[in-house]
């Protein structure tokens, strides 16, 4: 196995990509480059900051892909008739969806009324399937100044000044759901946390933190609207673009079929089968 430190660089012999300066390519394959732009725009797609070892693996396997993509093209398969034929059905599927697309990108968001009432009609489907908490932390790579802030924090002012390594503090609110995916040291705190509750200064995942429970949900507990009305503008947006697709098609079945353009035969209907046998 190649293992690869980052930052990573990895170029093969063949022609440089003249409108990509060189300190911007991760790697390249003949006169294909990946540049740091890519790599970047991979990286802000992703829910969390990837690791390193994430990183590394997204570079080598664009590596992996294009080398043999090269090979494969070295060898005429982009000619291949298996090839060619799934070539016409991706850019078929793709057309489709182009002209879809097109179609429906005006439709209206659903309102705020439509995503109430949606909310009203199946409050059972929207529960929360594990132990869900809502924690406000504050960590710091250093100790100082966090039992200071530790006391504000007791006292109810969540907004005191920062007497540690200026700069060094890290602050949000995040939503746990489940301990799955979470580091077991964090949720062993914060699972034990009373709503209100702020922990001591604990040393977890090579830094320190305080961890106050804002809220806490157990299995099944409803969700509010606001924890799912993004969830549900999406269902309710898909049934629109269900709904508008299944509306172009029947127009074009309708016109199609008043010009001879579309010929076809409606199986909901018995077929009359000629017996062409003598029995004679």
């Amino acid at each position: 196995m190649i293992k690869f430190i980052l930052p990573l660089t990895i170029l093969i012999t063949g022609c440089m990509t003249e409108d990509i300066p060189p300190e911007n390519i991760v790697a390249r394959v003949m006169d294909v480059t990946l540049s740091t732009s890519e790599v970047s725009a991979w990286e802000a797609s992703l829910a969390h900051p990837p690791s390193q070892e994430a990183r590394t693996n997204y570079i080598r396997h664009w590596v992996d892909e294009e080398l043999l993509y090269q090979e494969a093209v070295k060898n005429d398969l982009l000619n291949d008739p298996w090839v060619a034929e799934r070539v016409d059905d991706l850019v078929r599927s793709l057309a489709i969806a182009r002209y879809l697309e097109k179609d429906i990108k005006n439709m209206s968001r659903p309102t705020p009324t439509h995503v109430k009432e949606y909310y009203q009609q199946h409050s059972n489907e929207f529960v929360w399937e594990n132990v869900h908490l809502v924690v406000n932390y504050w960590r710091c790579e250093t100790p100082g100044g966090m039992d200071k802030l530790r006391s504000n924090l007791l006292r109810g002012n969540n907004n005191s000044i920062w007497t540690g390594t200026p700069g060094g503090l890290d602050h949000n609110r995040i939503s746990i759901n489940g301990k799955d995916g979470t580091d077991p040291q964090l949720w062993k705190v914060v699972s034990r946390l009373k709503v209100g509750q702020v922990s001591s200064v604990k040393r977890i995942l090579s830094a320190y933190w305080i961890l106050k429970l804002d809220d806490r949900f157990e299995k099944g507990d409803p969700k509010s609207i606001d924890e799912v009305q993004e969830e549900i503008s999406a269902r309710l947006m898909e049934e629109s673009i269900r709904n508008r697709k299944e509306t172009i098609i029947q127009k074009l079945i309708d016109e199609y079929s008043r010009d001879g353009r579309l010929q076809w035969t409606d199986i909901s209907l018995p077929v009359t089968i000629t017996d062409t046998l003598d029995h004679h």
